[in-house]
């Protein structure tokens, strides 16, 4: 007869291995964080998942650039991709999750405030890189949840066939794009995504700026687009030869080494600011290659990715020196000038007082 002792030592034993066999690969402690490092066995949990679904942000060539170097290094994991982007695409996650529907194992966002909604709806695993001494502060405003391992500059794109060199120079001022010369001639983009976002954040913060500011920009009839496509469109025509507010350095080095007409500037300071968070979802169907994936976009190897042909944006990591190619074929140019002095938006501030500037920009440009 099998002792009362035996009896509860296979019961533990029993236990001890399913939940192994449920858990994630990695190391949590009680009710803590989960460090996450790529380690043998994360690879071959990963590869038993067999996919992992994500949901992204990045324009659609980037994120399969990207998507093709993961896959180069683990070949047995598949990514299923979908794209929504900005405050949609977190919301439609969150009313998913609402639904008690869980079929996305990595979210990328960069809209700041719905972002943090879905922390605080207890959306994310707890994790933390192996390599978290390579992000620097500012890359961990919603850390352990979310880890934002890139940054953007926002600057002012134009076209040099209509914008004379004179006026070029003008650009460089956050005033400059009120001068006369400029009706008619401009192209915004309405305050809905990351960079549009920032560059609303320094204007309604800074006193000399603010909605007096942007009055006078109304009143130099631009037009106003959704997204930054009809824009660069409108550029390279010359029919509105000025882009402002609405572009990122990555996209606009991007546009010059693949032969664009379209040139740009950095105003003085330049709005700086992190890019897209990366999280784990806590309920998410394939835990284990949500993980390697996660710790693999957020390593310097993912790092490279991040800054390869196709995507060009700029890691956050410390120790990753910025080798992007669109970059060095921008700097070979003799009309770029590197942006002199830096201003970032307190993320706490952008997304407090962010409904509120949206709501200020739209009573002004939408009467």
């Amino acid at each position: 007869m099998t002792s009362l002792q035996d009896t509860r030592a296979a019961v533990a034993a029993a236990l001890a291995i399913a939940l192994t066999l449920l858990a994630p690969v990695a190391g949590l402690a009680a009710g803590g964080t989960e460090t996450v490092g790529i380690t043998p066995a994360l690879i071959a949990a990963a590869e038993k998942d067999g996919e992992v679904d994500l949901q992204y942000n990045y324009q659609l060539d980037q994120m399969q650039t990207i998507i093709a170097a993961f896959n180069k290094v683990y070949p047995g994991v598949k990514v299923v991709a979908e794209r929504r982007p900005g405050a949609p695409g977190a919301f439609a996650l969150e009313q998913e999750l609402g639904s008690g529907i869980n079929r996305i194992d990595v979210f990328q966002g960069t809209d700041l405030a719905a972002n943090q909604d879905l922390v605080k709806k207890n959306a994310f695993a707890a994790l933390r890189p192996a390599d978290i001494s390579d992000f620097p502060k500012r890359a961990l405003p919603m850390a352990p949840y979310l880890y934002y391992p890139e940054e953007v500059i926002a600057v002012v794109a134009y076209n040099p066939q209509f914008v004379t060199p004179p006026e070029i120079k003008m650009l460089h001022q956050w005033r400059g794009i009120l001068d006369p010369r400029f009706k008619n001639r401009i192209s915004l983009v309405t305050p809905a995504l990351g960079v549009t976002q920032g560059v609303l954040n320094y204007v309604m913060n800074t006193p000399s700026l603010g909605t007096d500011f942007l009055t006078q920009l109304k009143a130099q009839n631009p037009n106003i687009y959704q997204n930054a496509v009809p824009a660069r469109d409108a550029a390279v025509s010359g029919q509105k030869p000025i882009i402002w507010g609405a572009v990122w350095d990555a996209l606009a080095i991007q546009d010059v080494a693949s032969g664009s007409p379209l040139r740009f500037v950095f105003t003085d300071p330049s709005v700086l600011m992190i890019g897209a968070g990366w999280g784990v979802l806590a309920k998410a169907p394939h835990p284990n290659a949500a993980r390697l994936f996660w710790a693999w976009i957020l390593s310097k190897d993912g790092a490279q990715a991040i800054e390869g042909p196709d995507s060009n944006m700029h890691s956050i990591l410390t120790g990753v020196k910025d080798q992007r190619p669109a970059q060095q074929v921008v700097l070979k140019t003799a009309w770029y000038e590197m942006p002199k002095v830096l201003w970032s938006p307190d993320v706490q501030n952008w997304i407090d007082n962010g409904p509120k500037f949206r709501a200020e920009w739209e009573s002004i440009f939408q009467k």
